[in-house]
């Protein structure tokens, strides 16, 4: 199969995208882009599909180039990329189906394609019509490309699959690749005069509740962002742990559980303001602009010192437990154990991560012991607080997270409301 082209706008070819690594063989029976893999609309389906995209096509071309520049990111959904879900079998009127996030007006619009459980399986961006879709835009201070943007918000969502759209162009991304060009699947221009659906079909409801994506076989180098979060975190505190006695020679292994809590302050505090930050308590980009501004004054101040500066201004702003004066203060840290820590949660959107999941995902990190995390999906709730195991460390550690109908009620019972 390889790389081809996508023949839906007005005779001009687009890229679209890897079908399959090189060197890769597909499962069995799965589908190319182009082709209808199990569960694609077939006969009248195909028909009907094609019939609805031309119409689509044509209302689009028939709107003044002014006009189309005027569109915004959610008029562009509303006018022609949901009429494209529905044609493509997806319910966006109904309680289920199609699922939308609240975003900026002026930003793109934000659709869910949900499984019958109500998990995401497909986030769907939309941007204005002017707008490129290899554009860039300003993330938490830095300039991130649009596939970037929709890459890391579908797989921080819970998604597998990222659509990225103008109308004009519609492009599919496994959202499991960390660089959006190696997850490229398929690119196809929706807002020309084409032939028919092809590629776009792949995206028919029912194909993909038929798995038709997942027979795609497309790589991926990272895991599923609730369990990833897991495993990042208990290898940056195996990380913080060897750097403490690498660089603080009055410090032995056998410290244990001082050594451990050391560590843990570290990645709380980390943890903590990055989360601020992505949640608007904080300026954006702060811990990032720490390490840009070391670099740039070719590492002179020591990075350790810049950022327990910038912990001792949150502590005296927000009098904030993580960040409060410990043992962590007084041993020697390595710059750049702390550079690749600081980059290593900036790969995390902690403002689309839900918290339920967030909160268990750190609940099974604190339990798990300090030579790996606890691999599987995290629940919400921590169970079993018995004396021995999993169980019993967590009720040591005090490492429950409480879901937020928990606290709603509690808090009700309590204000009397």
């Amino acid at each position: 199969t390889g790389r081809g082209t996508a023949q839906l706008g007005g005779g001009l070819p687009v890229s679209s995208g890897r079908s399959a690594p090189a060197g890769r063989a597909r499962k069995p029976g799965a589908a190319g882009p182009g082709a209808a893999g199990p569960g694609a609309p077939r006969g009248r389906g195909m028909s009907g599909l094609a019939a609805e995209l031309a119409g689509l096509a044509a209302r689009y071309q028939g709107l003044a180039r002014a006009e189309r520049d005027a569109m915004t990111g959610r008029e562009t959904a509303v006018a022609f990329v949901l009429p494209l879900l529905r044609a493509l079998g997806w319910d966006t009127k109904g309680a289920g189906g199609v699922r939308e996030r609240s975003g900026h007006a002026r930003g793109p619009a934000v659709h869910e394609l949900l499984a019958d459980d109500g998990m995401p399986l497909i986030v769907v961006e939309t941007r204005r019509v002017s707008d490129s879709l290899d554009g860039r835009s300003e993330e938490r201070g830095r300039s991130v490309t649009h596939p970037e943007r929709a890459v890391r918000r579908a797989w921080s969502l819970g998604a597998d699959w990222a659509v990225l759209t103008n109308f004009a162009e519609v492009r599919l991304y496994h959202a499991l690749s960390r660089r959006p060009e190696d997850g490229l699947v398929f690119s196809a221009a929706a807002g020309g005069t084409g032939r028919g659906p092809g590629d776009l079909a792949l995206l028919a409801k029912e194909s993909v509740l038929a798995g038709g994506l997942d027979r795609l076989d497309m790589p991926g180098d990272r895991g599923a962002a609730a369990v990833q979060v897991i495993d990042d975190l208990g290898g940056l505190r195996r990380d913080v742990c060897a750097d403490i006695l690498r660089n603080n020679a009055g410090i032995a292994a056998a410290a244990g559980d001082g050594l451990q809590a050391m560590a843990q302050a570290l990645v709380d505090r980390l943890l903590v303001a990055r989360i601020a930050e992505d949640r608007g308590l904080v300026g954006a980009g702060a811990l990032r602009g720490e390490v840009d501004e070391w670099r740039r004054r070719g590492f002179g101040t020591p990075l350790a010192r810049r950022i327990r500066a910038l912990f001792e201004d949150l502590w005296e702003a927000y009098g904030a437990a993580p960040f409060e004066a410990g043992p962590i203060d007084d041993v020697s840290l390595s710059d750049g154990l702390l550079a690749g820590a600081v980059e290593l949660l900036y790969g995390y959107d902690f403002a689309l991560l839900d918290s339920d999941v967030l909160g268990g995902a750190y609940e099974d990190y604190l339990a798990a012991p300090s030579g790996g995390a606890r691999r599987g999906r995290p629940r919400a709730v921590g169970g079993g607080g018995g004396g021995g195991g999993e169980g019993g460390r967590r009720k040591r550690l005090g490492a429950f997270y409480t879901p937020p109908r928990l606290v709603s009620h509690t808090l009700g019972m309590t204000l009397g409301r």
